[in-house]
């Protein structure tokens, strides 16, 4: 922290960062105590350096006192807002001339010197006589010296003595005679030449009680070196800290505007630039923003191993740029080739200040279009290709067109994946952004324990701070763990995804070649079924078919990975007994030992009933990846999935039997006798410790009954958001058939869970809100055919009903916050709202550059 930052409470001002956004802060009690102690601790560091340099100053210091006659120079000291001999402003201290000393004032001349001041400066602020006579040189006399004008001045005392006049004490602790111990009052030359910077001055405290207000009047006091200025509420206090015209929070606030009109800058008078070279530098800016807006948007590398001239492969951003170039004429005459040597703005650092630019703009209209409003947030951890860990964190908000976005924020690197570590590196991002957890309604992560910990993960944490940033696990994510559960908990599962799918995948697509022998089977049946007419000729039909494996975090990988093993059976039949003959012993008896399990029983069961069960579950996993996709849709999809798959159990049974038989019809494989005592595959006398079951009650009961309670429990456990009363009463919001689950009564419990937003004096007359709303709606054909809450909250908006029912619009943008799946964010508008001229006008302040727009 510097020692501006610390007396100041924020960073020094300038154009690079003069109207940004994330300069404002939420500041703690926590953060304004270690500030605190800061700055006392810089100030008495400050005050023992200066001290240091004094007692060196002093050893050359001595008192002088002139008589009449002695030559002596004058020297003038102007300060802000005081006149001396026509000067003022920010001019230096300098000796104009010697001059003889003719005699010494009295007190009386003193006094009308004052009020010759007094009359030149009429705002100066009038203070007591001095209480000493003073030594003062007198002014010529026209008659004496006709070629000086005539002037009036103050005695100016030797360079030592000018130099002590503002420090209370000498080294030896002796009071200067030009500087008053505490209590005694300031002359006007004192005060005039008190440092303008309040921490060069002495304390408050030092000065007499009547000088006190007169220093605040004139410098704005030191409210912000000494204690921090806490009365914002009171406008007179701040009305006397801004002082005076020349104040120094006026000083401030006049070198702010001309810091930010750039025309009137010291280097816009300098620079030769021609209007003609301003147009062609504009151009060839905008040629590279529109160049690296693209590769933002596609995520494509912008440079190229090679980007010589003679390169054919310069890099994506060259390559485009050059393209662009060709399409536009303006740009052709001013890019590339055609460009000054030294400003062709395709440099690694031009790009990378091109896109912190963009960064920064796309930032700046997601906060706008927020407005202060409500969001939810989206986070998840990963390791980058440096092997750190990153964070990165999305906002989920309803914008002024109705519309629900999830935008980036951005990415922060943590250095541990501990739940406090997440929630102070979230914490920190939102206040870089003027944002905090009292505007958090939601929020959304994956399963781990970090995240959702009921105890110590984030999601506790979060609520601690906010009570109304319900939790929300992604649906698809959950989806996908009940499958990932029911492929390991499941014994007869286990052993299908284990001992029977891994190897074949391993032993099939571990060699190219065995791979070859899969396709040219796959192409010879696909011939053979063409020529039978048991297959259509067409766009898009029989296509090649692969043999991909499952994985835990690859949504639907199981279902996949199953159904092409029952489509391609008798292709990877066919491979393994080609890939038998031509392989040695080992891989032969590998391919064998494959092909006895696939011609199990036991194999053909399993399978078709994990696909019957995926089958029902997929179209689950499909809707929920749809990006419009509202939480009252995916609760009723869940429960759908949860009704098919008891009514499977229920009277599934003889259906599943007969595609069982009707498939292992033509393979010749074997159905066992139901009657007879099961035996496990490979173990064809052993069971072990397990009870003698019959086939029928192994297959119906442990199989099929098992898998499916199994899946219908996952379920259950991983779903447990919808039994609660907050997403029970979402549903009431529905479009389906005319809002025919509208309820009031929910509705009004669904309120209560954001009492900020609907308090109990509200919750009286909510009813009666509800009902003119629904009327309206019921009542109006545009709103008849809309498929979800995203469509509604949009079509409010359009009509102007969001205005007219606005506490019922505020409660269905609550219920849109709550994300359903994992952010991913949309990047087709990404700059949609951000113009050119002001990503541009964000470049070029970032630093001096060679060209000005």
């Amino acid at each position: 922290m510097t020692p501006f930052e610390a007396l100041y409470g924020r960073k020094r001002r300038n154009p690079i960062c003069w109207s940004d956004i994330s300069e404002t802060m939420i500041i703690g009690p926590q953060m304004i105590e270690d500030t605190i102690k800061q700055v006392r601790e810089i100030q008495a560091k400050i005050q023992a350096a200066q001290d240091c340099q004094k007692s060196y100053a002093n050893l050359k210091r001595r008192e002088e006192e002139f008589g009449v006659g002695d030559k002596v120079l004058l020297k003038v000291s102007p300060m802000k807002g005081v006149m001396r001999f026509g000067k003022k402003g920010k001019l230096s201290p300098k000796i104009l001339v010697h001059m003889k000393m003719k005699r010494k004032r009295t007190q009386n001349e003193m006094q009308n010197i004052t009020s010759f001041f007094a009359k030149k400066n009429p705002t100066s602020t009038s203070l007591p006589h001095p209480t000493q006579n003073e030594q003062t040189i007198s002014p010529p006399q026209q008659s004496e010296q006709t070629t000086s004008p005539p002037q009036e001045s103050e005695q100016h005392s030797s360079p030592s003595n000018y130099s002590t006049q503002n420090s209370p004490q000498n080294e030896q602790g002796q009071c200067s005679p030009n500087a008053p111990i505490f209590g005694e009052r300031l002359s006007e030359h004192e005060f005039a030449n008190l440092p303008q910077d309040p921490g060069k001055r002495r304390k408050m405290s030092q000065f007499h009680k009547d000088d006190r207000d007169l220093d605040e009047n004139a410098f704005g006091g030191n409210a912000f070196v000494s204690d921090g200025f806490k009365s914002w509420n009171r406008s007179d206090l701040i009305r006397k800290h801004v002082g005076k015209h020349m104040s120094a929070h006026n000083n401030a606030v006049l070198a702010m505007d001309l810091v930010k009109k750039k025309k009137s800058s010291i280097t816009q008078a300098l620079t030769k630039q021609t209007a003609e070279s301003k147009n062609a530098y504009r151009k060839r800016l905008e040629a590279s923003i529109e160049s690296i807006q693209w590769l933002l948007l596609q995520g494509l590398p912008f440079r190229g191993h090679d980007e010589k001239e003679s390169s054919l492969r310069r890099g994506n951003f060259l390559s485009l740029l050059s393209l662009i170039s060709k399409g536009n004429p303006e740009y052709s005459k001013v890019v590339l080739k055609n460009a000054p040597s030294n400003c062709q703005l395709t440099s690694p650092k031009v790009q990378k200040d091109i896109i912190n630019a963009c960064a920064k703009e796309k930032t700046k209209a997601m906060l706008e279009d927020i407005d202060g409003g409500l969001f939810s947030i989206l986070a998840d951890e990963s390791a980058d290709v440096s092997d750190k860990e990153q964070l990165a964190l999305c906002l989920r908000y309803v914008n002024r067109k109705g519309e629900v976005c999830e935008r980036l924020l951005g990415i922060v690197h943590v250095v541990n994946t501990a739940s406090l570590t997440l929630k102070t590196a979230i914490e920190s991002l939102l206040m870089e952004h003027s944002l905090s957890f009292s505007q958090v309604r939601g929020q959304g992560y994956d399963g781990a324990s970090n995240m959702q910990g009921s105890i110590n993960g984030l999601r506790t944490l979060i609520e601690n701070e906010c009570k109304e940033a319900y939790f929300v696990h992604c649906f698809a994510h959950q989806l996908q763990l009940t499958q990932v559960a029911l492929a390991k908990k499941n014994s007869d599962c286990a052993w299908l995804f284990v001992d029977v799918l891994a190897p074949l995948l391993n032993f099939v697509g571990g060699s190219p070649k065995r791979k070859e022998f899969l396709r040219e089977n796959q192409a010879q049946r696909v011939v053979d079924a063409l020529s039978l007419g048991e297959l259509e000729t067409g766009s898009g039909l029989n296509q090649e078919r692969g043999l991909g494996r499952p994985c835990d975090t690859r949504w639907g990988s199981h279902f996949k990975t199953i159904l092409n093993v029952l489509d391609l059976f008798p292709v990877i039949l066919g491979s393994l007994e080609d890939i038998a003959k031509v392989s040695d012993t080992i891989d032969s008896n590998r391919a064998q030992t494959l092909t006895n399990l696939l011609m199990s029983f036991d194999f053909v069961f399993v399978a078709h009933l994990m696909v019957s069960i995926f089958a029902i579950t997929n179209a689950l996993n499909v809707a929920l990846q749809k990006h419009d996709q509202d939480i009252v849709n995916a609760m009723a999809m869940v429960n759908v999935t949860k009704t098919n798959l008891q009514k499977m159990r229920d009277e599934g049974w003889d259906s599943h039997m007969e595609q069982v038989i009707s498939f292992i019809g033509d393979y010749d494989i074997a159905v066992p006798d139901m009657e007879a005592k099961y035996v496990v595959p490979g173990r064809r006398l052993f069971r072990g410790k397990c009870p003698q079951v019959s086939n029928l009650h192994h297959f119906r009961v442990e199989v099929f009954f098992g898998v499916i309670d199994l899946q219908l429990q996952e379920l259950e456990n991983r779903f447990p958001e919808i039994t609660k009363e907050l997403l029970v009463c979402m549903s009431c919001l529905s479009l389906v058939d005319r809002f025919s689950k509208f309820d009031k009564e929910k509705l009004i419990k669904l309120a209560k869970f954001y009492p900020n937003e609907f308090p109990s004096s509200e919750l009286i007359v909510f009813g009666h809100t509800l009902e003119s709303y629904i009327c309206s709606v019921r009542g109006d054909e545009r709103f008849w055919n809309l498929k979800g809450l995203s469509e509604l909250s949009i079509k409010l908006v359009e009509t102007g009903l969001s205005e007219t029912h606005d506490r019922v619009y505020l409660l269905l943008k609550l219920v849109l916050l709550l994300p359903v799946a994992t952010a991913s964010v949309e990047r087709n508008d990404l700059f949609l709202n951000v113009s050119m001229e002001d990503i541009m006008n964000r470049y070029q302040n970032m630093k001096t550059r060679r060209e000005l727009l």
